[in-house]
């Protein structure tokens, strides 16, 4: 039943005034296919090297990444802490006169 299937996603997309379903659910593959695009435009840029520290929630941008990297379109360096992955990609644009 949709009316109960939205009901059920108040408090994740929902708010407690939006009845109808006239915005967009984001999607798995939605996700993907923009950060996809978004990478693909910063490869476009130049991008060589991409830092990632990826978690739930960057999870289709990290499987964007890791797809873009098994084409060899980015060379990809994952970190598990966000301040350590930041010193990570500052070094290596500093290393190539970036």
């Amino acid at each position: 039943n949709r009316a109960s299937s939205v009901n059920s996603m108040k408090g994740a997309w929902l708010t407690e005034d939006q009845t109808s379903l006239t915005f967009t659910l984001p999607t798995a593959r939605a996700n993907l296919e923009a950060s996809l695009q978004l990478l693909q435009t910063l490869c476009a840029q130049g991008l060589q090297d991409l830092v990632l520290c990826p978690g739930s929630r960057s999870a289709p941008l990290a499987h964007a990444a890791g797809l873009l990297a098994e084409a060899n379109a980015v060379q990809l360096h994952t970190a598990i802490d966000e301040r350590s992955a930041a010193f990570l990609a500052l070094g290596m644009s500093t290393a190539r006169g970036v």
